[in-house]
């Protein structure tokens, strides 16, 4: 009901167009407002006919060049994966960032950035903040792209050691409280007396628990040794990505704000050090997944299999796009195949599928070139075939959109 009660609060305040439910909804996820609408317009109350002009205006065309224009151009980062938790930030936020940035640095500080691959570059290409001395964390694959960069440390934060080394600390976790613990346990380490830590929070319309995490994270901070100052409230913007793009169409939706996501940051100050154990896992953080890209579509495979599957791929979703963005639904337990653009399988036989997806990505489509590595099977014409329509398809659904700027 906690999404269904803010719809109904908006409309009794006189709300009646997408872009303003979606501003008083805080940062709910927009396909939450879509059922709700759903909901409300089937109900034959007093908002059925808004909730019906709403829903009609959803449902128009995409307009590609909305979306374009907020994708920043950023080069050697490839197209988003779910896996990878990763958003990013509008060319609007990006340079709010930049400006924020600008004003607390001060010359030679230390900037210390968990998770921000894409303003790591763009601070990088800044010439008012060139002379900062920038180091990025970034545990996924995305980082791989830049190796060779001696400000860039490819590994997760659980198993980075740092301390005392940086004035400013920027984090932008999973939101989930267990993710953003961590982070905060991993900056706080890091930061010299009196130096700052800004965490992107989810904002509270995103789930009726947020006000009571907000509380829990500034009390485990204090503790920690992290006072809070501020909060910047709707503050920054992130571009749907293709994954969730494919997801929202899939449910229905076809026109929307590309920036509708939402985030607030958490402005914190380290007043001491304290003595207080950390929370954070010493064990050796190791994807079980698996990553090849072929074209500009991403696949991440895992050998999860499924004792009584008979069939060379399993179908798991409607229109195999996974339903949602968010890694709590235990349908992804069954996953062993992902691709950039959501959609999810599980094979009978991972390795193979893995070869075959290598050999593609080698050899391109020419299947006589790939049959004379791998042997001619059902199994294999099953995956190959697999493999050229989600290329196919999801280089027509996206990536021209980012293949300039990957």
């Amino acid at each position: 009901m906690f999404f269904y009660n803010n719809v109904i609060k908006a409309f009794d305040s006189g709300i009646n167009t997408v872009s303003g439910l979606i501003d008083a909804m805080d940062g709910a996820f927009i396909l939450e407002i879509y059922q709700v609408l759903n909901k409300i317009q089937q109900e034959n109350n007093t908002y059925s006919k808004l909730a019906e002009q709403l829903l009609v205006e959803l449902s128009k065309d995409f307009n590609e060049r909305e979306y374009e224009k907020h994708i920043e151009k950023i080069n050697y980062l490839p197209i988003p994966h779910i896996l990878d938790s990763d958003w990013r930030f509008t060319s609007k936020t990006t340079k709010f960032l930049c400006s924020y940035l600008k004003d607390i640095l001060k010359p030679q500080n230390n900037l210390i950035l968990i998770g921000v691959p894409s303003l790591f570059l763009l601070l990088n290409e800044n010439e008012q903040l060139i002379d900062m001395a920038t180091l990025l964390i970034e545990r996924n694959n995305i980082a791989q792209n830049m190796t060779g960069n001696p400000n860039i440390i490819c590994g997760d934060i659980r198993n980075v050691r740092l301390y005392n080394c940086a004035d400013v600390v920027l984090c932008d976790p999973p939101w989930y409280m267990d993710s953003t613990k961590y982070f905060l346990d991993a900056a706080k380490a890091m930061l010299h007396k009196d130096g700052i830590l800004l965490m992107i929070v989810p904002p509270k319309g995103v789930r009726s628990s947020v006000e009571r995490e907000y509380n829990e994270l500034i009390d485990y901070a204090e503790k920690q040794g992290l006072i809070f100052t501020q909060i910047l409230e709707g503050a920054l913007n992130y571009v749907t990505p293709p994954f969730e793009m494919n997801t929202l169409i899939n449910a229905g939706l076809k026109c929307f704000p590309i920036d509708w996501r939402k985030g607030n940051m958490m402005v914190f100050t380290k007043k001491k050090n304290t003595l207080l154990s950390s929370n954070m896992t010493t064990e050796p953080y190791q994807s079980e997944w698996l990553e090849t890209q072929v074209q500009n579509v991403r696949f991440k495979v895992r050998d999860y299999t499924n004792p009584h599957q008979t069939k060379a791929i399993e179908h798991l979703c409607d229109n195999d796009i996974y339903p949602t963005v968010s890694m709590q639904l235990s349908l992804k337990e069954e996953v062993n195949i992902w691709t950039s653009g959501n959609r999810v399988y599980r094979c009978k036989n991972p390795f193979l599928f893995r070869t075959a997806l290598s050999l593609v990505q080698t050899q391109g489509f020419a299947r006589n070139n790939i049959f004379a590595v791998l042997n001619k099977t059902s199994e294999t014409v099953e995956y190959l075939d697999l493999i050229e329509y989600i290329v196919r398809t999801e280089e027509s659904e996206y990536a021209h959109y980012w293949s300039k700027r990957c």
